[in-house]
């Protein structure tokens, strides 16, 4: 049976949810590429030399002046209420 057969969303989501676990349980059979574990490597090294941690107001401030030098590039961000920066997640 195809997805194309499915009618309601709910059962696209089952479709695709049957699909991935399916692959999921043969992609241990499948080789890893060596060029994926040398992307791991380099970014664990990386990780291993990064000790800059930022608090939330310094990366929202960093967010901030990012957008206002975008807009001025491109032209102003608006928001359905009217915002330059999509609301907290709170």
């Amino acid at each position: 049976m195809t997805a194309s057969c499915f009618c309601g969303i709910n059962d696209k989501l089952e479709y695709v949810k049957t699909l991935w676990d399916r692959m999921a349980a043969e992609s241990r059979h499948l080789p890893v590429p060596g060029w994926h574990k040398d992307v791991i490597r380099e970014r664990l090294a990386e990780e291993d030399h990064v000790d800059d941690t930022r608090d939330w107001d310094h990366v929202l401030n960093e967010l901030r002046r990012e957008l206002k030098k975008k807009s001025r590039q491109y032209g102003k961000v608006r928001y359905k209420w009217g915002g330059d920066l999509p609301p907290p997640y709170c």
